[in-house]
């Protein structure tokens, strides 16, 4: 009986842990106003993002934020932006694609000249970008996108 008990739960555990998800988010789960927060490891430095993303019918999103790159947990250059984009969502992920981006140094212009963050954002115009749909619920979801593992959290407002 206890080798039954072990061969189960070792099925259990190898499915959980090597299937690929059997759910698929619907479109309409995530429609409406979103609170976001990102915080990504730079290596030395953080990167925090704090954005408003209003899901549109349609498949069009606006949002609105601010980000802040931290050296040893102080401020070292700011942005806030706006912007719009067409998403979709497949099975377990979200494609956006940026179709306008305003962005603002906020914080430290002599990072800006050197870092050209700005431009690289803009130069992402247009290109799109995937991830991964980790929950997605009537009140939060999380995604992470693959490359970096970044994981964002998203709470409705």
């Amino acid at each position: 009986m206890r080798a039954l008990g072990i061969n189960l739960a070792i099925s259990t555990v190898m499915l959980v842990g090597f299937s690929t998800p059997v759910w698929a988010a619907a479109p309409s789960q995530i429609l409406g106003v979103w609170k976001c927060s990102t915080i990504q490891d730079l290596g030395g430095a953080a990167l925090e993002i704090a954005s408003s993303e209003n899901y549109l019918p349609g498949g069009k999103s606006l949002t609105v934020g601010r980000m802040v790159i931290k050296v040893k947990g102080r401020p070292y250059a700011g942005y806030e932006f706006q912007g719009a984009s067409n998403y979709k969502i497949e099975s377990d992920k979200l494609t956006s694609v940026v179709e306008r981006l305003d962005i603002k140094n906020i914080l430290n212009p002599d990072f800006e000249k050197t870092a050209k963050l700005g431009e690289q954002l803009e130069a992402r115009i247009g290109q799109p970008a995937t991830s991964s749909i980790v929950t997605l619920d009537k009140k939060s979801f999380v995604l992470e996108e693959p490359e970096s593992q970044t994981v964002t959290a998203c709470s409705r407002k």
